[in-house]
């Protein structure tokens, strides 16, 4: 993937994704979301998933009336959704920044690029975490505040019984690659009348 800013879309694959969210609607967003924090979990979070992933957590911000500019030049065209449905997705979106921030391959190229490149990325992804939830960044906070709030452990809940979650694992395991293998044929499917629309 290209990443030319710290901005969430300042990358192809967040602007592809922006591409096929305006065509399949809110239902996308929570998909991407769920993916990558399967991915995370599984240590397989790769830059192209996290930059999809990050535009996903746009969508929900955008959705509750917390939208960036290039939010909001990259989704007024997509269908009105509703804003339950965003509410509902806050606690993994919260989730997917914090582990996009220090668990992901996205994470690993930008500290390649130098530590304030890195910084200034985190800050980035802590506004969007305040625009998320709602919340208003410190006054005057110290450079660390940022990186400090992304840090915060991933949420787990609480597990039900044995049987129970394997039943659960096995379920959400077929449908997250029933999802992945949809998504990727619709991103090919985008993709590709994109390219006859061009010529």
């Amino acid at each position: 993937m290209a990443v030319r800013g710290v901005n969430s879309f300042d990358n192809d694959d967040a602007v592809e994704w922006a591409v096929a969210y305006r065509e399949m609607g809110f239902s996308l967003a929570g998909s991407t979301i769920q993916i990558a924090l399967e991915d995370f979990s599984n240590n397989r979070l790769s830059a192209g998933i996290a930059a999809r992933a990050i535009a996903a957590v746009e969508a929900v911000a955008f959705t509750l009336g917390r939208g960036s500019p290039d939010a909001q030049r990259h989704f007024k065209d997509a269908a009105p959704a509703d804003p339950a449905a965003a509410e509902a997705l806050i606690d993994e979106a919260k989730d997917l920044l914090s582990a996009v921030a220090k668990a992901s391959e996205l994470s690993t190229r930008w500290a390649d690029v130098g530590a304030q490149d890195h910084a200034a990325w985190i800050k980035a992804l802590a506004d969007l975490q305040n625009r998320v939830t709602g919340a208003r960044p410190a006054q005057a906070a110290p450079e660390a505040a940022p990186e400090a709030a992304l840090a915060a452990p991933v949420t787990r809940r609480p597990a039900p019984a044995r049987d129970e979650v394997a039943e659960a694992i096995l379920s959400l395991s077929r449908e997250i690659e029933g999802l992945r293998r949809d998504m990727n044929q619709n991103f090919a499917s985008l993709v590709r009348q994109i390219e006859e629309m061009r010529r």
